[in-house]
């Protein structure tokens, strides 16, 4: 899934990662780089690079968890 957001909605939605949810970018001593008030888990992919399968793979789960009326945004 490759999908290129307009600079307005690609900075409209990094505002909100960086405030409400205070997302920072660097990994931080207390490996908590979200404030959210749900449990979550984070995984590390590491320096290895995915084989097409598993990117194939990876992106299986991105379509299912998308909301029928919605949309679900992956920032780089």
């Amino acid at each position: 899934m490759n999908v290129i957001l307009d600079q307005k909605l690609y900075d409209q939605l990094w505002d909100k990662m960086l405030g409400e949810y205070q997302f920072r970018p660097k990994w931080n001593p207390d490996g908590k780089p979200f404030s959210i008030p749900h449990p979550y888990r984070l995984y590390r992919l590491g320096e290895r690079c995915w084989t097409q399968k598993q990117e194939a793979r990876v992106n299986e789960i991105f379509e299912a968890l998308v909301p029928e009326d919605g949309y679900l945004y992956a920032l780089d």
